[in-house]
């Protein structure tokens, strides 16, 4: 999640904003999703298939306090290293 919130900046997205975005997406697909879909017509095959988007969307959704940490992470400071 920190490496997607970090590539807000080079975008000019507001990192709380993209958070708050994805809290709120990632719920709505962790709650409605799979019912969205089989309502759509989708077969049980397809729907299948992405498990994994589902997973992680109920991961995201079950913990707030990590995305909230990644976010905070996100909009801290970077240290640069020189390299050398």
């Amino acid at each position: 999640m920190q490496r997607l919130l970090v590539s807000c900046g080079p975008f000019d997205v507001c990192v709380e904003e993209a958070a708050e975005w994805l809290a709120r997406a990632s719920a709505h697909v962790a709650n409605s999703g799979e019912s969205a879909l089989r309502t759509a017509g989708v077969s049980g095959a397809e729907i299948r298939a992405t498990e994994s988007a589902f997973s992680v969307a109920l991961g995201i959704a079950a913990d707030t306090e990590a995305l909230e940490q990644a976010a905070a992470e996100a909009l801290a400071p970077r240290k640069r290293t020189r390299r050398g």
